[in-house]
């Protein structure tokens, strides 16, 4: 039983003040970053379909960003304003048919292929319970949501984080998901990484 990856790219990005999706790394947007990221983990697991990514309101540049990704799907949140959950229910209903789905965060861009595949095994052994990230002493994305979750997600108008905290659920400690962007600060810390060449942010294989 496998899970199939999407990408949740249809946040605003006020508090960042620009679309995270479109921050480059490495000379890279780190949305093209999360496409490299989710297509090797779709290989590596056989996944039935293709990674699946959701936009909103930068629709147009990153479909121009994902111009060289050419093995996912691109889909758009019309309720983009409605924060997460909202994007979440799309993904759900363009994969309404998965065992189960793997949601990434555009953002969190030291996560490497090996993190998403030991969360993948962890999820195997159990498939009918979530599993999630642990990181600076919490839990959250990315994280696999089996199939009898769908309906209650969709159902969910606060975080996922809540539901996930409420349920049997599996943890795989994945220290690199603690750094991602939201802030202006952030910023800082990722052109940090970039000038020490850091080689954690890059994907595996590049």
């Amino acid at each position: 039983m496998n899970a199939d990856i999407v990408i949740l790219s249809a946040g605003a990005s006020h508090r960042l003040g620009v679309a995270k999706q479109q921050v480059e790394l490495f000379g890279q947007p780190l949305l093209l970053r999360a496409c490299k990221l989710a297509s090797r983990f779709a290989l590596r697991t056989s996944a039935q379909l293709p990674p699946l990514v959701v936009v909103g309101p930068y629709a147009d540049q990153d479909r121009h960003a994902l111009a060289t990704c050419s093995d996912v799907e691109i889909i758009d949140n019309p309720h983009w304003q409605q924060g997460l959950p909202a994007t979440i229910s799309t993904a759900i209903q363009a994969r309404a048919n998965s065992a189960g789905l793997l949601l990434l965060l555009v953002d969190q861009y030291r996560v490497q292929v090996r993190d998403l595949l030991r969360l993948h095994e962890k999820w195997q052994q159990q498939p009918t319970d979530p599993v999630a990230a642990t990181y600076a002493g919490t839990i959250g994305p990315p994280v696999i949501w089996p199939s009898r979750y769908f309906s209650p997600l969709m159902a969910q108008s606060g975080a996922a984080k809540t539901l996930l905290q409420s349920v049997r659920h599996q943890r795989v400690g994945i220290p690199a998901a603690a750094t991602d962007l939201d802030v202006t600060q952030d910023l800082q810390q990722l052109r940090n990484f970039e000038r020490e060449g850091s080689s954690d942010c890059k994907v595996d294989g590049d």
